[in-house]
């Protein structure tokens, strides 16, 4: 590996073919850390850029997987001539002035606006290269894009509602000149509105400058390197304004346990080849809850990990306390919570006193196998118990090292406030997450605790993103799963089976028929882009796939409205 330093940088970016071709790009931002690994027809950049106005936050870190140059050329030919940007394989629209979405102009303007330059990723989702590229070739007339997935997305609206019409022979000509270097291949820059202040979510990764420009070549990049790179296929994010990065999406493993506890539920032997799919795509971060089946979700998740020898500190552990967990299956918290209180076995099991805390977290790091918690949660509030004990008990066990991150779950905005203020007014360690009900078909938490969030830089990891499902399949699929069976059967009248819920599931049908999508990327377009990252439970590597291929995809504002206007409110969901 050489090492080059910044004049170096400098020199090379401003070379003749720079300054014929792409002379804006050298006013409008200055060069950060550029990492670069070149082979035969292939490339690995990671290019860092700030725009020159200062009073911007520098970019997010993005890095652009390596893949054949050629064809990743064709690939990108699609974008937009200019006035968009390509991510996860397709066209995204870079139309709205207003400061709401991303700023309207070239990528050589991007020095002019209020926004930052983004490098955005390029990922080719999967499978044969060559049939994505003649597929490309053929989308649309040449007024199309094609997506990773191989569909082809619309390209047909000049009025700004919709991406730029233009062929795939007009786009990147602004960038044609890192075709005349045979080790790069064009990236793609968007301006994107900031504040002075800072961007919400926090959910991207800012670094200051850097003065040096790092070079290999492809055959010099580590083996194993090179194949965890390649394997990875999902993104990750910042939780709140902790460092702690977690997987998008976060693998909800509610449903692994007991059928005697819940009906609906994954055995053992379901349930661990998921994880291990999970963990060989990425999909690192697991959350649970010492409640789930009364304790077996965790004991499956220690079981996967020792099952297949997956490094404890390779994936983030989120788990909950606050529920009793029953000495027998059948035995749930929520079915029986006055017995419960009652019973001499369950005194200091449950609720959120330090004797409480202290023993279901002891209980759990021993379900799990494992010397600490990386995110611990509590399940809910309890009222029963001062707020200052709960924060303390908390804030010590993460001075211990047996949990590192705490986070909240289900409750008023004013009760999770509460606990953030006492705890910063004693200089005790605060809730770094909040995982609410938050989906399209339920949306009271931006009254309140979202922005609040998000005013806070809390991180979002909302539960139940689909609506159990509702988002992700017709209306007339109701039942047609176990989960869904049961709910029909003993929830009538819960959401997603009413209206107007039904209709902005049909909305949500017709968008994904309109776009060549699956129902599910839609309603998780639409919730990505507010949120760090959702929980969504699996009963197949067929879900899995599908769920991590949603990334980059991004809604219309109009397909947004569309979707959002025939919400109406709620009563509170799943608070306590």
């Amino acid at each position: 590996m050489r090492l080059i330093t910044l004049t170096a940088c400098l020199t090379l970016l401003s070379s003749r073919v720079f300054a014929r071709k792409y002379p804006s790009l050298l006013s409008a931002a200055s060069v950060g850390l550029v990492s670069l690994s070149a082979g035969a027809g292939k490339a690995t950049i990671t290019w860092y850029l700030t725009c020159s106005n200062p009073f911007l936050w520098p970019m997010r870190i993005a890095q652009i997987q390596t893949l054949d140059q050629t064809k990743l050329m064709k690939l990108l030919e699609s974008c937009n001539n200019g006035r968009g940007f390509c991510k996860g394989g397709r066209c995204e629209p870079n139309n709205d002035p207003s400061g709401a979405g991303p700023f309207v102009g070239n990528f050589k303007e991007c020095q002019t606006g209020n926004g930052r330059s983004q490098v955005d990723d390029f990922i080719l989702g999967g499978g044969d290269q060559d049939a994505q590229v003649n597929a490309g070739a053929a989308c649309n007339n040449g007024r199309g894009t094609c997506s990773a997935r191989g569909a082809c997305e619309p390209n047909n609206d000049p009025s700004g509602a919709g991406p730029f019409v233009g062929t795939f022979e007009e786009c990147f000509n602004h960038l044609s000149a890192l075709q005349d270097l045979p080790q790069f291949f064009s990236q793609s820059i968007v301006c994107q509105p900031v504040s002075a202040d800072h961007i919400h979510p926090y959910n991207d990764l800012f670094i200051k400058n850097s003065a040096q420009l790092v070079v290999m070549s492809s055959k010099e990049l580590p083996a194993r390197l090179r194949e965890s790179i390649e394997s990875t296929k999902v993104e990750y994010r910042q939780l709140g304004k902790s460092g702690l990065r977690v997987s998008v999406p976060i693998f909800g493993c509610m449903s692994f346990g007991d059928s005697q506890s819940i009906d609906w539920a994954l055995n053992e032997d379901e349930a661990l080849p998921l994880l291990k799919a999970a963990y060989d795509r990425g999909l690192n971060t697991w959350d649970t809850a010492n409640a789930y089946s009364n304790g077996a979700s965790e004991r499956t998740i220690a079981k996967a990990l020792k099952k297949y020898n997956i490094p404890r500190e390779k994936v983030v552990i989120l788990t909950k306390c606050f529920f009793a967990v029953g000495e027998e299956p059948e035995t749930r918290h929520f079915n029986y919570r006055e017995e419960i209180n009652k019973s001499k076995d369950y005194q200091n099991q449950w609720g959120l006193s330090r004797a409480s805390i202290f023993n279901q977290v002891e209980a759990s790091l021993k379900r799990l196998d494992t010397p600490y918690i990386d995110l611990l949660q509590i399940h809910r509030f309890d009222p029963r118990t001062p707020v200052e004990e709960t924060m303390k008990a908390l804030h010590d066990l993460v001075q211990t090292g047996k949990v590192r991150y705490i986070g909240a779950s289900s409750m008023w905005g004013t009760q999770f406030a509460q606990m953030q203020f006492i705890a910063e007014k004693n200089g005790w360690t605060k809730f770094v997450s909040m995982q609410n009900h938050y989906n399209l078909l339920y949306r009271e938490e931006e009254r309140e605790m979202n922005r609040f969030c998000n005013d806070t830089g809390v991180g979002l990891i909302p539960w139940a993103p689909l609506c159990r499902g509702h988002l992700a399949r017709p209306p007339k699929d109701f039942g047609s799963t176990s989960r869904s069976k049961t709910e029909k059967e003993g929830q009538p009248g819960s959401h997603g089976t009413v209206e107007p819920d039904l209709t902005i599931i049909k909305r949500v049908q017709e968008i994904a028929e309109k776009r060549d999508w699956p129902m599910s990327h839609v309603a998780l377009a639409w919730i990505n882009k507010r949120i760090t990252s959702p929980i969504i439970g699996f009963s197949s590597v067929e879900r899995i796939d599908q769920a991590i291929t949603a990334d980059g995809k991004v809604l219309t504002d109009e397909e947004e409205k569309y979707l959002e206007e025939l919400y109406q409110p709620k009563a509170i969901s799943g608070h306590a």
